[in-house]
């Protein structure tokens, strides 16, 4: 293995460490929060639509 590749997997094991520390001891709570609400809207995840436009959605999700 290449030294950029190991030293690149070390880092991602620090920042992943460091990360998780962060979340378990909910300092950044309220910035995952804010952040979660922003992309995930309820209303606009519920939201119908017809069932023609359902089928043309999958259809292009499959081939894109």
């Amino acid at each position: 293995m290449k030294r950029s590749l190991i030293t690149t997997g070390i880092i991602g094991v620090v920042v992943a460490i460091i990360v998780g520390a962060l979340h378990v001891s909910r300092l950044m709570l309220g910035f995952e929060t804010a952040l979660a609400e922003l992309v995930s809207r309820y209303a606009g995840a519920t939201r119908v639509v017809g069932e023609k436009w359902q089928y043309v959605f999958v259809l292009l999700l499959a081939l894109g």
